[in-house]
């Protein structure tokens, strides 16, 4: 192929063009252009972007619900609550009926005001046996004065009888050389049994005493014991509200209904105290990166987010050994401020949630999503 050689007067239209400056348009859009991806860079290095863990929670009063159960049997006599009222901590909510319990405590008392007056008596009779004295009068305790007096007098005669015998026996023993000795001896044996007849009736009395109150105060310890029972029972007849909260019903009662003991009622639902907290599920692989402390944000479903927004929040609490739920979620509990300012939320209601696990450059985040970051670690 053969070169050709030009003269370059003869290129005068390809020279003009060489000459010739680029539209200023052109050069404006090429600075445009690398301005914005300096722009783009540097927003990408200096901000951050929130890398989130999104789940669900449900919202829990701060304090814990307090359960309410009956403790013990009976038959429902009023029913002082509805559901979803709020109650006082004290105020009463079963009344059991405790009319039986009622009377046999009124019955058991009175035996035992009469058991411990008869024991007092006894014990003054023991005390009249020992002085040989009556301390009871006819009027006040006739019953125990008659009885020292039936007493005194039986032994007034064993005791005459046994002067007798000893009168007889020394009679006869101040004549001895004219008494047959078999005589003497017959009135020394009557003189003792005259003495231990009298010494067997003054001991078998004062043991018939004290074996009567001995079986009087085993009586009464066992009254006591019945009376406190029965008192335990009728204070439990009555249950009363242990905080104050709102009523959550359990069980369907009516007036009449026969309560087991054990048997769960209701729940007690307590103040949020402008303060709440939220159990949050926590999937098996998002909960290695939650700490304490981590903000957490709140959204309603059941509730227009153009008027409650999001609520915000922090990790409060995590388990140390943590259990899993039947869904194979961990649970945490977060907290939010401020629930006076949202009176509409209720405790079981369910929320969206999103935590901030960290925070990372936009720039790196980037090139992790498209996949450079890995390549260039690769390389390296």
């Amino acid at each position: 192929m053969k070169n050709t050689i030009l003269n370059i007067d003869d290129m005068g239209e390809s020279r003009i063009m060489l000459e010739r400056k680029p539209p200023r348009l052109i050069s404006l859009f090429v600075y445009f252009l690398l301005l914005m991806l300096l722009t783009a860079f540097l927003y990408s290095w200096f901000s951050k972007i929130e890398i989130v863990v999104k789940t669900h929670g449900t919202i829990r009063p701060f304090e814990t619900v307090s359960r309410v159960r009956s403790v013990r049997d009976g038959k429902i006599k009023t029913i002082r609550y509805k559901p979803g009222q709020y109650i006082k901590q004290g105020e009463p909510l079963i009344e059991i009926d405790c009319d039986y319990q009622v009377q046999e405590l009124e019955r058991i008392q009175g035996r035992i005001d009469e058991l411990e007056v008869k024991s007092m008596h006894l014990q003054n009779l023991r005390k009249s046996y020992e002085e040989d004295r009556n301390a009871f009068s006819r009027t006040g305790e006739r019953e125990f004065y008659e009885r020292f007096f039936l007493y005194s007098c039986e032994k007034r005669k064993l005791e005459l009888n046994r002067d007798a015998a000893q009168a007889k026996y020394n009679a006869r023993e101040s004549m001895a050389q004219f008494v047959a000795k078999s005589e003497l001896e017959e009135l020394e044996y009557k003189l003792r049994m005259a003495e231990l007849e009298l010494q067997s009736f003054t001991g078998s009395s004062f043991l018939e005493v004290v074996d009567e109150y001995d079986l009087i105060k085993t009586e009464l310890r066992s009254l006591v014991s019945q009376a406190e029972q029965l008192e335990k029972e009728i204070s439990l007849s009555t249950i009363f509200a242990p905080i104050s909260g709102t009523v959550n019903k359990l069980a369907e009662l009516n007036d009449g209904d026969y309560l087991f003991s054990g048997m769960d009622i209701l729940d007690i639902v307590p103040e949020t105290g402008g303060r709440g907290r939220v159990e949050i599920s926590i999937s098996n692989q998002d909960i290695a990166g939650i700490k304490t402390g981590d903000a957490v944000s709140y959204r309603l479903p059941a509730l227009p987010k153009e008027k409650y927004g999001v609520l915000k929040g922090n990790i409060t609490s995590i388990p140390a050994d943590m259990q899993k739920t039947a869904e194979g979620l961990f649970l945490v509990e977060g907290s939010f401020d401020n629930l006076k300012e949202f009176p509409e939320l209720k405790s079981g209601m369910f929320v969206d949630v999103r935590i901030t696990v960290r925070k990372r450059r936009i720039l790196f985040h980037l090139l992790d999503k498209s996949g450079l970051m890995n390549n260039w670690m690769i390389n390296r």
